[in-house]
């Protein structure tokens, strides 16, 4: 059944105009840790496909939980059900990095690994870096620092394929190297095989005390011969000056192609890198480098990017008034503005909007380096601002970024928060479908306009069947329900559109008009198809639309 016009349009009123509209970045999933959890130095990021439902997974790192034990949620990409839980003893501080790897124990699910930076089996905090199944999140084997001091595991990162053999390897870093506590060596960085941990390299510092290992990235094929190479950083190179440089050493053989160093003394340049994907239109993934002042905020953060096949410098990009750490973080954003470049999220937690010292995130652009977004925290000492790549969860084509505050205000309670956004794409996809069939039910959408027309069509649903398509603002996580199916849409607050039933072939589509009211422009608003039948309840994934102008 097609819903009458007037009813259709009626009940689109009633659910669009109940909810504000939203900023150019909306939240998919919000994780509040709890006002509990020692959240300090949270950090979220993406650490593969654990659960093989084709959308990647969200790992949340919280090193001084527990006491300064450390823990480790990995949370799914598709409902934000958490995976696994890992916890650490004894102040290892289990958590303090971790990086999705190949499937080490081959049993068909990529594998993760997460830091230990001061587990205790070679000296107090040598370091350790547990190597976990992707499917029971056990360990599988331990990687150990190698003495006193060396904070193995501080950092570690997905490198690509250093020794070619079509599995990508990863990096841990050992910035301290100390021997005894207190007394800093060098510093190092090695690397091992995804396919059976055997170490590849070990790159090792120039001087004591200059945190070499402390930010390590892909470099890509630097040289062209073939193989991945590795950047890794050493921010306060060197000793006592804190200049900072950036060394990029051949994945093949080990050797030193290039170095980089900051622009100034205290610049603390390598305090954050990563491949941010092509920048330049060469074809070849562009290196993105942060520098800040750490005791000094009156010294502006800056990000450098510069061009991995000529190692060319193509943007210097100076932090906003008020910045404290501008480039601390920094994270690909994919090409948001539809440019044909790759653009950037870059993270500052101590910066300062007036008179709020609350942190804030800025997305730019990677072509012409101008400011696309801002993103505030929401209270004074936030610590807002730590930003991670989680891989695209809308499968819209552009990743969704993680933005953590260490101490924010939600729901009047001061917790730590982990916000996932996406840009305000016209129409996003999220999650899955669930049913009996072997293929789920599918809800597309056309973009949303306030006075034109807009249609929505529903597929592969139980035939026949009685549907209902609901609506409400975007979940803050969407909600288990079991059987494999999930609500992503809010249960509290959802409205229904339309009912429905199901043509012989399982579809059934409809068109009406949105109301012409320019206030509803940026409303963000969750949908989703819901079934009953004979053969069980079904459900469609979400779809995630932004009411155009």
């Amino acid at each position: 059944m097609t819903p009458r016009p007037s009813l259709a349009r009626a009940l689109t009123i009633a659910v669009v105009s109940a909810f504000s509209p939203l900023a150019s970045q909306s939240p998919v999933l919000v994780d509040a840790l709890g006002p509990s959890v020692d959240a300090r130095g949270v950090h979220a990021g993406a650490i593969g496909d654990l659960d093989r439902d084709g959308t990647p997974d969200i790992g949340i790192g919280l090193p001084l939980a527990d006491g300064g034990h450390g823990r480790l949620i990995v949370r799914s990409g598709r409902d934000g059900r958490v995976l696994h839980d890992l916890r650490g003893f004894a102040g290892m501080q289990l958590g303090s990095s971790f990086a999705g790897i190949a499937d080490v124990d081959r049993d068909g699910v990529d594998d993760f690994v997460v830091g230990m930076m001061r587990a205790t089996a070679n000296g107090l905090r040598s370091g350790a870096v547990r190597v976990c199944s992707g499917a029971s999140g056990r360990g599988i084997t331990t990687l150990w620092g190698d003495g006193e001091g060396d904070l193995f595991g501080i950092v570690c990162a997905s490198i690509g394929d250093v020794d070619r053999d079509s599995v990508p390897d990863f990096a841990v870093g050992a910035p301290e190297n100390g021997a005894p506590v207190g007394f800093y060596g060098a510093g190092y960085a090695r690397v091992f095989s995804g396919r059976d941990l055997a170490v590849l390299h070990t790159f090792d510092g120039v001087n004591s005390a200059d945190e070499f290992g402390s930010a390590i990235a892909d470099a890509g094929d630097y040289d062209g011969d073939g193989h991945d190479d590795v950047a890794v950083c050493a921010f306060l190179e060197p000793s006592g000056i804190g200049v900072g440089s950036i060394t990029v050493f051949s994945g093949r053989t080990g050797a030193v192609l290039e170095r980089w160093h900051g622009e100034r003394n205290s610049d603390h340049f390598g305090i954050s890198v990563r491949n941010l994907g092509d920048v330049d239109g060469d074809g070849v993934g562009d290196l993105a480098m942060g520098a800040v002042n750490i005791w000094n905020a009156g010294l502006d953060g800056s990000v450098q990017i510069r061009s991995m096949r000529t190692g060319e410098l193509l943007h210097t990009i100076r932090g906003p008034l008020g910045g404290g750490m501008f480039g601390f973080s920094i994270a690909p954003a994919g090409d948001v503005d539809g440019d044909g470049a790759a653009d950037l999220w870059i993270g500052d937690p101590m910066h300062a909007f007036g008179s709020v010292r609350s942190g804030g995130a800025w997305l730019y652009s990677g072509r012409t380096a101008t400011r696309l977004a801002t993103l505030a925290g929401s209270a004074p000492g936030a610590f807002y601002g730590a930003v991670g790549t989680v891989g695209d969860l809308d499968h819209d084509g552009v990743p969704e970024v993680a933005v953590t505050a260490g101490a924010d205000d939600l729901g009047g309670v001061t917790q730590g928060v982990v916000r996932v956004l996406t840009t305000a794409n016209a129409v996003s996809t999220f999650g899955s479908g669930c049913g009996r069939a072997a293929v789920a039910p599918r809800l597309d959408a056309s973009a949303a306009q306030a006075g034109r027309p807009w249609s929505v069509c529903v597929a592969h649903a139980p035939t026949p069947a009685v549907g209902a398509l609901v609506a409400s603002p975007v979940p803050a996580l969407p909600m288990p329900i079991g059987g494999g199916c999930a609500l992503y849409v809010t249960p509290a607050v959802v409205g229904t559109v339309a009912s429905f039933t199901t043509d012989v072939a399982g579809r059934w589509s409809s068109v009406w008009t949105l109301p012409a009211d320019p206030a509803l422009a940026g409303t963000r608003l969750a949908f989703q198809a819901l079934f009953a039948g004979a053969h069980g309840p079904a459900a469609t994934q979400g779809v995630y639309l932004t009411v155009q102008r």
